[in-house]
């Protein structure tokens, strides 16, 4: 987790010192005032990159020649800096030796809810599934290679199927059906724990009906294939493949299915309820990753926009009680003096840091 972070030219930062809590750390203030690019330069942290941007020199602050981001990790001291000017590229470091993106994953795992999160079930299926890999390539080496050989094997597969070479592509039959009934078997084991971390999170909110309705909500994993005894069995696709000259069926098809009484709840919730689904997906998401020995941090941007004041209430009872390293942000201070577990929330109003 993340004690410290240390910005220098970063965004609107010409300097600023940052000490965290383990628990709770909260960030508020008027547009412009740093809450989005704190969240970023932690994120940059864990991932060395931008959650908003591709263009890294856009993060350097305006007349400087070059940022510089300094993290220190709790309980190990570990120290990510990582640093860019406008004239070469981005330099990461983990206790000033360079460090990949995989490493820095593996030190800070991170769950990041931002404006594409936000919308999870009207995206498309290609992004929650990436949002599911992404997540277990937290939790498991053991996924990570299953996954990368399912793909290898099915990018050799499509290559064949391209070419019209077809019996070489049913050669690679075996290898794909064995490691995507693997992947399918890890990715359902986690689905159904998401789903339980998921429930816990909103059952403190029954006097809510919305929040109520969450609780009956179904999360459950599209495998990409019909199931059936045999398994993951690519020979009953394999005139369809021939034809359509690429693998049809398969792990690479899965989806993450949301519904509420049978329905897909991007055709019942408004864009308020699809964002606070978001949310509890996307703490859920670190909850399992945390019951599962695999510490992680969460970050949620802009918490309170879409949302009616009742709805963001109940919204900030579950993220009080939500036990792992949170870092949110919002325009106007959602805590107050009041609050139950105010000693674990740190509040940072920006408008002080600039």
């Amino acid at each position: 987790m993340i004690k410290n972070i240390k910005l220098s030219s970063f965004r609107c930062f010409d300097g600023a010192n940052f000490n965290f809590s383990d628990s709770i750390n909260f960030f508020y203030g008027v547009n412009g005032s740093g809450k989005t690019s704190l969240l970023e330069s932690i994120f940059l942290c864990g991932n060395a990159k931008s959650f908003k941007t591709s263009k890294t020199d856009s993060l350097i602050k305006a007349g400087c020649d070059l940022f510089n981001v300094e993290a220190t990790l709790s309980g190990s001291n570990k120290v990510i800096s990582i640093a860019k000017s406008s004239k070469n590229r981005i330099k990461v470091k983990l206790n000033n030796s360079m460090a990949s993106a995989k490493q820095l994953m593996e030190c800070l795992p991170i769950i990041s809810v931002d404006s594409k999160m936000f919308f999870l079930a009207t995206n498309s299926p290609e992004y929650r599934r990436k949002v599911l890999d992404k997540t277990l390539f937290l939790l498991s080496k053991d996924y990570q290679f299953n996954w990368f050989s399912y793909y290898k094997s099915l990018r050799q597969r499509n290559a064949c199927l391209r070419d019209g070479s077809f019996q070489q592509a049913k050669s690679h039959n075996p290898l794909i059906a064995k490691y995507g009934e693997r992947v399918n078997n890890i990715r359902s084991i986690f689905i159904e724990n998401v789903h339980t971390a998921f429930r816990s999170l909103v059952k403190t909110n029954y006097e809510s009906p919305f929040f109520g309705s969450l609780n009956e909500l179904d999360i459950k994993l599209f495998s990409g294939y019909k199931s059936s005894n045999e398994g993951f069995n690519l020979d009953q696709y394999f005139d369809d493949d021939c034809s359509r000259r690429t693998t049809t069926k398969g792990p690479h098809k899965a989806d993450i299915v949301l519904s509420l009484g049978g329905v897909g709840i991007s055709e019942i919730f408004s864009r308020g309820e699809e964002k606070i689904f978001s949310i509890v997906f996307g703490l859920a998401l670190a909850k399992t990753l945390i019951e599962n020995d695999q510490p992680c941090i969460t970050l949620i941007d802009d918490i309170s926009s879409e949302i009616d004041n009742n709805r963001l209430i109940n919204l900030i009872r579950i993220i009080e009680l939500f036990d792992g390293q949170l870092f949110f942000s919002n325009i106007s201070d959602v805590f107050n003096s009041t609050i139950e577990h105010n000693n674990l929330i740190k509040k940072f109003h920006m408008e002080q840091f600039n």
